[in-house]
């Protein structure tokens, strides 16, 4: 393998637990919200078929990834995607917060 300029990418068992690079999962989940973005996040059945998860797990799985650093490899997909995503993840956030207060 070639490396250029002396830089090496760093792999997920040497890079720190907030430096690790997204695997092919993990893009397939940002690909697929950024994807739905427009029309307010995919919905709960599309989900369900494409990651076998609820919609409440996808979204915890998209804060989870967002929420990681990075490393200099992924780390501007992540930062445009926290910004596209925003609006989505903050009414994530609402929802969740209204059905915990509606079970007290």
């Amino acid at each position: 393998m070639v490396e250029r300029c002396g830089a090496r990418r760093p792999s997920a068992a040497t890079a720190g637990p907030r430096e690790q690079l997204m695997d092919k999962e993990d893009l397939e989940i940002i690909d697929f919200a950024l994807l739905w973005q427009p029309f307010g996040g995919p919905p709960a059945e599309e989900i369900l078929v494409n990651f076998g998860m609820s919609e409440l797990r996808f979204r915890s799985r998209v804060v989870d990834i967002l929420a990681a650093r990075g490393t200099g490899a992924d780390r501007p997909l992540r930062q445009h995607a926290r910004a596209a995503l925003r609006s989505y993840l903050d009414i994530a956030r609402s929802a969740a917060l209204a059905r915990a207060s509606a079970g007290r």
